[in-house]
């Protein structure tokens, strides 16, 4: 059995879906559907919501253990899909894009001096980094950078200096 209600909650309306699953004893377990995101336009993958993780794998044609992986795990699956067990508002969707400011900035960066770091001691990684090297004498510009331009994205660490470079 699937139930449906909706909340109004400042002036925006969320759908709350749950599924009833009646299992062999006789007694109903409730369960959360999945919510499936795709990044580039904020919108649900058009089967969504899926009731179990084995028909949300299927429709993906990804592994059941990859859904459970990634399910509110806060994480971005192949760089397209967010999973969640309940609907998530616009704003909470937000997060993964990244302004056009800081892409200007970023491009411009890696016309630069920046390059992109994807590899670990001869392993491909999933993650990447953004790398820009600097004289030392640019260390303001750097730390502006760091911690007001792209604080977005950057983390709290100091500034790498190496000392080995000509």
């Amino acid at each position: 059995m699937l139930s449906f209600f909706s909340i109004k909650k400042k002036n925006f309306f969320y759908n709350i879906c749950s599924s009833t699953i009646n299992s062999s004893k006789g007694t109903s377990k409730k369960r959360s559907l999945i919510w499936v995101y795709l990044i580039d336009d904020l919108s649900l993958v058009k089967e969504a919501p899926f009731k179990t993780k084995t028909e949300c794998a299927n429709i993906l044609h990804i592994n059941r253990s990859t859904v459970a992986s990634y399910l509110d795990s806060d994480k971005l699956y192949d760089n397209k899909w967010i999973f969640s067990s309940t609907i998530l508002a616009k704003e909470k969707l937000f997060k993964w894009l990244i302004p056009s400011k800081i892409m200007d900035i970023i491009i411009g960066e890696l016309l630069g001096d920046g390059h992109i770091n994807y590899k670990s001691q001869g392993v491909v990684k999933k993650n990447s980094r953004l790398v820009f090297t600097f004289s030392a004498k640019n260390i303001q510009y750097v730390k502006f950078l760091k911690y007001e331009a792209l604080a977005f994205i950057c983390t709290k660490s100091i500034p790498h200096l190496d000392l080995n470079l000509s």
